[in-house]
């Protein structure tokens, strides 16, 4: 399945320059996601099976090198990126004369824009995108036929609770022994509704997190380019390069972290830097310095 899933990243994302309506588009959008989401899951889970209590630094380091790449798509993009181009009277009197448009000011501009075509140019970076994207199914592909993963639940049990370095039998029978002095009912009774609605509540708080850290990944740099400051499109493409090398440096950082800091503590500051970035970014839109900071930060 997360060959299949991978694959669509690869197909969808490298013929999204090619849609001509917007429906299209966001069907390609929707199966790339659909892609990302599902080997992001699927491997996450994986990583948490493998390395059991020992998973969290893995998972870490898993995403900073995933970081990764998102920083060179941003830089790969930008010079093929135009944003909206303002011509000079001169081309702007051509294109008027040719195509005897009845739009003025700022609308001419607008149909000038659409009659350009970036859609040859955008092929270039979808295309180095969608080869380097090729790696994930090919490589899942080939694990799958020459060395497929089996999860032994009890040999993991084993490993996870004991560890290496003693026979199969002694531990198992340490892992009995552990057993039955470490397992605690817990200190208050959970009741069924309880359960639910903490389930609700973690839904919702990941759903939340999700929807806001795509949407500011993805639409972020248009709303740089027609907010306040007016970037221009490659300007944006450089700040989102910068916003993924944060999150890549605080992936890998977080990394050694997690191997001495519990998940809650790490959960907070993370929530904590957050609002902070997200009130930076907000106050400081019109200044473009600030927005850089607030990138930073986030």
């Amino acid at each position: 399945m997360l060959v299949i899933m991978s694959a669509l990243i690869v197909v969808f994302g490298i013929v999204q320059p090619l849609c001509t309506e917007l429906w299209q588009f966001y069907l390609c959008a929707m199966l790339v996601n659909a892609g990302v989401s599902s080997f992001d899951m699927g491997t996450t889970v994986w990583v948490i099976e493998m390395w059991q209590k020992n998973s969290a630094p893995v998972l870490q380091l898993a995403k900073a090198v995933g970081g990764a790449g998102m920083v060179v798509a941003p830089l790969l993009a930008g010079p093929f990126i135009q944003g909206r181009v303002v011509p000079s009277n001169a081309t702007l009197a051509e294109f008027f004369n040719r195509t005897h448009s009845k739009a003025k000011g700022d609308d001419l501009i607008d149909e000038y824009n659409y009659s350009l075509d970036r859609r040859s140019d955008l092929l270039i970076p979808f295309i180095a995108g969608g080869a380097v994207n090729l790696i994930i199914p090919v490589s899942m592909l080939a694990m799958f036929i020459f060395k497929r993963y089996h999860y032994d639940e009890s040999e993991a049990e084993l490993n996870s609770q004991v560890g290496g370095g003693k026979g199969a039998e002694s531990r198992r029978a340490t892992v009995i022994s552990v057993k039955e002095f470490t397992i605690r009912k817990p200190t208050v009774e959970q009741t069924p509704a309880m359960k639910w609605l903490f389930v609700a509540l973690i839904g919702i708080s990941l759903s939340t997190y999700g929807a806001m850290e795509n949407t500011h990944l993805v639409y972020s740099s248009t709303y740089y380019q027609l907010g306040p400051i007016k970037m221009s499109a490659s300007k944006a493409a450089d700040v989102n390069a910068v916003l993924n090398a944060s999150l890549t440096v605080g992936k890998l950082i977080s990394t050694f972290i997690a191997l001495k800091v519990k998940a809650n503590i790490m959960l907070i500051y993370h929530m904590v830097l957050l609002a902070i970035s997200q009130a930076v970014l907000y106050f400081g839109r019109n200044s473009e310095v600030i927005v850089w900071v607030g990138n930073v930060l986030i």
